[in-house]
């Protein structure tokens, strides 16, 4: 019934006969089926990795659930960006009575481990923002997206941002320069929303970073940042070991939380 519902909610406005022409006469199946056993077997290992993750805490849950559920995660995520951790957890504790918050625990770990990676070490101040990015993530569906950027600085230049951003599926390139990487890659973003889809673009009110305390020159940064929006206020949060970079992404979740309005 679940999948049902997931699949009628995703393609209740598709026109399957332009699916149609599409699958029949342009689709090289060679390639999708090549990359399909790649995609499936990736998502298999996930599920194996999720089980021996909570093997220390003496849960055993059948790697069957495991695997499904995470396939089931991709399926959710679909409909509400990021609910699928909570929804594999929920699975979990229905099928094997493997306790949530032990699974949740399990979806926090994987998030140190993932961004452990831009980093040498991840301390145990940073674990309050790991989890608060976890389970306070933009809820919003994906209508743009930022396919790529570089930002520049240089000694007596100002700061160059250059970006490729998708919007409801069309692509835009912009570049700009600003008082700082941040300012530069908020003004490349404006020209793109009032010089190329002829929008007005939200006022930055506030802008707050939080840093673990112990004065880690490569602790991760927690940036929150307050907005004006036709008169209401719109608070997002980015998380990253670059203050920048925690910047762009709060920056991105908003553009999300405000593309319902159109």
């Amino acid at each position: 019934i679940l999948g049902g519902t997931i699949l009628w909610w995703m393609y209740r406005n598709t026109d399957f006969k332009e699916i149609e022409h599409t699958v029949m006469h342009e689709m090289d199946w060679g390639w999708m089926l090549f990359s399909l056993v790649f995609g499936v077997t990736a998502q298999l290992f996930r599920g194996i990795r999720w089980r021996q993750t909570l093997a220390p805490m003496n849960e055993h849950p059948r790697t069957s659930d495991c695997i499904h559920a995470v396939f089931i995660s991709y399926a959710s995520s679909l409909v509400i960006p990021r609910s699928g951790e909570f929804i594999r957890c929920g699975i979990l504790s229905r099928y094997d009575r493997t306790p949530f918050l032990k699974s949740l625990g399990t979806v926090v770990t994987e998030r140190i481990i993932e961004l452990g990676d831009k980093k040498e070490l991840v301390t145990q101040e940073d674990l309050p923002f790991i989890v608060n990015d976890v389970l306070k993530h933009g809820m919003s569906e994906e209508h743009v997206r930022l396919l790529s950027y570089v930002v520049t600085t240089a000694y007596g230049l100002k700061p160059l941002a250059s970006l490729r951003l998708e919007v409801n599926g069309q692509t835009y390139e912009e570049s700009a320069q600003g008082d700082g990487q941040f300012d530069a890659f908020v003004r490349a973003i404006r020209h793109i929303y009032k010089n190329r889809l002829g929008r007005r673009f939200p006022w930055l009110t506030n802008y707050g970073v939080s840093i673990p305390p112990g004065g880690r020159t490569d602790a991760f940064v927690q940036t929150t940042i307050t907005w004006n929006w036709d008169n209401r206020l719109i608070r997002t949060r980015g998380f990253d070991a670059d203050q920048t970079e925690a910047a762009i992404k709060a920056t991105i979740k908003m553009l999300n939380l405000i593309e319902q309005d159109f």
